[in-house]
């Protein structure tokens, strides 16, 4: 053997036990500090047992090799502490003697970031403010008084900009904020005798939460209200929640007995109001029997795992699986229905989605389509494939990682991007081989802000995304034997293309122009907008309306609205150039020509765009005095992408689009490039923080 002045075996088992107890960063004593400890002593038990264990028959002696998977793990622990203790020494250096003073909070924060984003754009450290929005985006709730708010903004001489000395109301909650007289548009000034001027929203929002019934007053300014003077509102700070399921009601005609659910996220409770929802529409529906209902989950982001799991469960027979999960090593189980349905098979089943339905909203949709429960109507789903896990950290802190992939009941992945990077294996994850076709697939997820290009570079350390390839999605099939096909999202039954927004619609929503508007029609027209007479169906946008509108953004003064395009910047370079490079002045004078014809255009866009525009400005309108579930429930008679399912729920198409054999996947086209709706953006409420 290795002689004992040298240590023998001992010496590696000792050198492995003593080292990963090193902690690299003080501030991990505690948590950090046991658990290391645990598994040192653990790994260490399992050396020493191997140190002292006889030779099995055809094994090694003692202070022979030890397993491969031990000397493994040996050395990725090793690794593992001298990487630590480098980071915390750099941090020190830096912290001690830059030559400038530098804060390591920030500097931390940095280096942690930029090594988690080389991974995946889902893998991320939260602080402490970081992780306690994390805990009300899963739990839902929170200690506050129901307000979202936002920058607010001043109409000056030179157009519209920004007013630093208020913030303004963008959402109301019922129930809540709402219920004590605040609205949207209303100007924030002060809370508790604390002037907000000069704050930032991250501010007000330690300013307006705070524990569960204590008290707060918020002082605020409202359009049409004397210059000066102040309103003022006594709340009571309560556990505010935030609702997955916002709007369920029957449709018209009351006597198709058809149901209409809007599910907007899946935080701790979204399994029970969808069933509650469900419940409450077959007491409603005649005769208690609810033929259709349709579940509405675009712009839904996803959200917990097992609430998928409870809202899958409302519609799936007991005992159907409803997704698989895929670790590093191979299959980590999977999730089957444990109770029966609320609604059972007699029910048709619509689910609705777009570009922006994603993760948990993707397992709900793939589950009802891989067991042909329902019928999905709209856009091709994000394709968000990854799971992610919540590890709690010292000093109220988080890491957010991903630790597996979703496989829905046939069998396939749907994540639609590949990532990879310098410190990361390439991901070559497939789908489960399908009992029903033997096809497997490479895994895909959308980044949506980074480069999706398969031949991006990835010199600047970040990951590598890679959008699949049409022609590399496998195929699989659903019970009924429909032809489905991984990666790239859930594809719908029947597609619909959304309505592509135009520039006069981005820039009437970027410039606020539909908020100024109904700030500015509300106060000339109180017997028109206000509590007691908007509660009706009809539409208050009529050509005398909408005729008011356009004269209001063709008055700068009045409404700040600049005739301006994302090009002009763009079309102001050209011109430059050419002067640059010595064009002749009239080619120069065609380049400033050709701004003019597309800020003309922006003018007769107006009215050539008059439908679409006028849906932005009623709902505008009814935001300043409706609650949202009314206001919501208004919108539903613009919407033709309901409109096309409310159709589907009653007619022999249904069963047709069910039938065995039929292929739901077809391969895009160059011109049916997947784009999320850019109209859908523009129509969501834009809150910047709730409070």
């Amino acid at each position: 053997a290795g002689g004992e002045d040298e240590g023998g075996p001992f010496k590696g088992v000792l050198d492995f036990v003593l080292q990963p107890v090193t902690m690299p960063l003080a501030a991990s004593v505690g948590s950090v500090f046991a658990g290391s400890l645990v598994m040192t002593l653990s790994i260490g038990f399992v050396l020493v047992h191997w140190a002292f264990s006889p030779p099995s028959p055809g094994g090694t002696a003692l202070g022979g090799t030890p397993p491969p998977g031990i000397v493994q793990e040996q050395a990725r622990q090793t690794t593992l502490s001298q990487k630590s203790v480098l980071f915390e020494e750099i941090l020190r250096d830096i912290s001690d003697a830059y030559v400038d003073k530098v804060n390591p909070e920030k500097l931390f924060e940095t280096g942690v970031r930029a090594m988690l984003g080389s991974l995946d754009p889902y893998t991320e450290f939260e602080n402490e403010e970081g992780n306690e929005n994390l805990e009300i985006t899963i739990m839902g709730g929170y200690g506050g008084v129901g307000l979202g708010v936002s920058e607010d903004w001043r109409i000056t001489e030179k157009g519209q900009e920004r007013d630093p000395t208020r913030f303004r109301v963008a959402n109301a909650m019922e129930g809540y904020a709402y219920d004590a007289g605040l609205r949207p548009g209303d100007h924030l000034t002060a809370v508790d005798g604390k002037e907000l001027s000069g704050k930032k929203i991250e501010d007000v929002t330690q300013l307006l939460r705070g524990k569960p019934g204590s008290p707060v007053t918020v002082s605020f300014q409202r359009d049409g209200d004397v210059k000066g003077d102040q309103r003022s509102a006594k709340l009571t700070r309560q556990v505010v929640r935030l609702r997955d399921v916002p709007l369920a009601l029957m449709l018209e005609p009351q006597g198709d007995g058809i149901g209409y659910i809007v599910l907007r996220g899946f935080a701790a409770d979204a399994g029970k109001e969808v069933k509650a929802a469900l419940e409450v529409l077959k007491a409603q529906a005649p005769g208690g029997q609810l033929k259709s209902v349709i579940l509405d989950m675009r712009g839904n982001p996803g959200g917990l795992l097992t609430q998928a799991v409870e809202v899958a469960e409302q519609f799936l027979p007991k005992g159907a699986t409803i997704v698989g999960t895929e670790g590093r090593n191979g299959p980590l189980g999977g999730y089957t229905s444990g109770t029966d349905p609320t609604v059972g098979p007699d029910t048709r089943v619509v689910v609705l989605t777009d570009g922006f339905t994603a993760s948990a909203a993707e397992i709900v949709t793939g589950a009802i389509q891989d067991h042909d429960r329902g019928v999905v109507v709209g856009e091709r789903t994000f394709g968000k494939g990854l799971v992610q896990e919540v590890l709690g950290l010292p000093f109220k802190s988080s890491l957010k990682f991903t630790v597996a992939r979703y496989l829905t009941p046939s069998g396939r992945c749907i994540q639609s991007t590949e990532y990879t990077s310098d410190g990361r294996e390439k991901v070559k994850v497939a789908d489960k081989t399908s009992d029903k076709t033997g096809a497997a697939d490479k895994n895909a997820d959308k980044g949506a802000d980074k480069d999706l290009d398969a031949d991006a570079d990835d010199s600047d350390g970040a990951y590598r995304a890679t959008r699949i390839k049409d022609q590399d999605r496998k195929v699989f099939k659903t019970d009924k034997g429909r032809i489905v096909r991984s990666g790239g999202g859930v594809e719908p039954d029947v597609p619909i293309r959304p309505e592509e927004a135009t520039e006069i619609e981005f820039q009437l929503e970027d410039q606020n122009a539909f908020t100024n508007f109904a700030a500015s029609y509300a106060l000339k027209h109180p017997d028109v907008i206000n509590e007691r007479t908007m509660w009706k169906d009809s539409d208050i946008v009529n050509d005398q309306v909408y005729e008011e509108f356009m004269a209001f953004v063709s008055d700068k003064p009045n409404s700040g609205f600049e005739r301006r395009t994302r090009f002009d910047s763009a079309i102001d370079q050209i011109g430059g150039a050419l002067v640059a490079d010595g064009f002749s002045t009239e080619v120069q004078a065609e380049a400033g020509k050709l701004k003019s014809m597309v800020q003309k255009q922006l003018g007769e866009d107006l009215l050539r765009h008059k439908r679409a525009i006028s849906v932005a400005v009623e709902d505008a309108l009814r935001q300043r005095v409706e609650p949202e579930k009314i206001r919501l429930a208004h919108r539903i008679n613009h919407d033709r992408v309901l409109n096309r399912a409310v159709k589907l729920a009653s007619s022999p198409e249904y069963a047709e689009l069910l039938q065995a054999g039929r292929t739901i996947a077809i391969p895009d086209k160059p011109s049916q490039v997947e784009a999320p709706s850019v109209r859908t953006a523009l129509n969501s409420d834009r809150t910047s923080s709730v409070e």
